[in-house]
C-alpha cells in the first residue's frame, strides 16, 4: 500500500512535468511565431519600400516634365509682365502699402467694406441713419445671397 501512495506522488510528479514541458514548448512555439511573424512583416515591408521606391521615381519623372509643358513663375505671367523674385519687404514697404485704404464691394454679400492694402478689413464710423441704412440693405442682399445658395442645392 506504501508502494501505491508512492507511485501516486511519482505520478504527479512526472504529470507536472510533463505540464511544464507543455507550457515551455508552447513559449518555444510562440517565439517561433513570433519570428516567422517578423520574418513576414520585413518581406512585406521590404515589398513595400521598392513600391513606394518604385511610386517615387514614376513622380519624380513627372515633376521633370511638367516645367516643360507649363511656364514657370519668373517666366512672363498672364498680365504679361514678369514677376519679381520673392524677397523681404522692408518697413517703408510695409507701412507704404498698409496705408492704403480702399472701398471694395463685396458681391457676395453686397456691401462695401474699407479694405487695407494688407487685406485687413476696417470698421468705419457711421452715423445712426447710415447705419439703418447700411442695415436694410445688407438684410436685403443677405436674403437675396441665402435665396440664391437654396437654389443651387
Amino acid at each position: 500500500m506504501g508502494e501505491h501512495h508512492h507511485r501516486h506522488k511519482k505520478r504527479k510528479h512526472e504529470d507536472h512535468h510533463s505540464e511544464r514541458k507543455r507550457h515551455r514548448h508552447s513559449e518555444k512555439k510562440h517565439k517561433h511565431h513570433h519570428s516567422r511573424h517578423e520574418s513576414k512583416s520585413s518581406t512585406s515591408s521590404v515589398n513595400d519600400l521598392e513600391e513606394l521606391k518604385r511610386l517615387a521615381k514614376l513622380y519624380n519623372k513627372k515633376e521633370e516634365k511638367k516645367p516643360e509643358d507649363t511656364p514657370t513663375v519668373s517666366k512672363t505671367h498672364s498680365g504679361g509682365k514678369q514677376r519679381a523674385p520673392m524677397i523681404p519687404q522692408t518697413k517703408e514697404d510695409y507701412e507704404k502699402q498698409r496705408s492704403v485704404i480702399r472701398h471694395e464691394y463685396d458681391p457676395e454679400t453686397g456691401r462695401m467694406r474699407l479694405v487695407r492694402g494688407s487685406g485687413e478689413i476696417l470698421e468705419s464710423l457711421v452715423s445712426r441713419d447710415q447705419h439703418r441704412q447700411i442695415n436694410k440693405t445688407a438684410t436685403m442682399t443677405d436674403g437675396l445671397t441665402f435665396q440664391k445658395h437654396v437654389n443651387r442645392e
